[in-house]
């Protein structure tokens, strides 16, 4: 028997499974933070 190993990404902001998610780098003060967002999640007038 082989293992399978499936892997589920989650948006960092709504919590919920991510299809189209990608990582985005940030920094803030002098430290550096990465979040994974789906499109659409930010909107600028939110």
């Amino acid at each position: 028997m082989a293992p399978r190993i499936v892997a589920f990404f989650t948006g960092d902001l709504m919590g919920e499974e991510a299809y189209d998610a990608a990582t985005h780098a940030f920094a803030l003060k002098g430290v550096s933070y990465e979040v994974v967002l789906e499109p659409g999640t930010l909107r600028a007038d939110a």
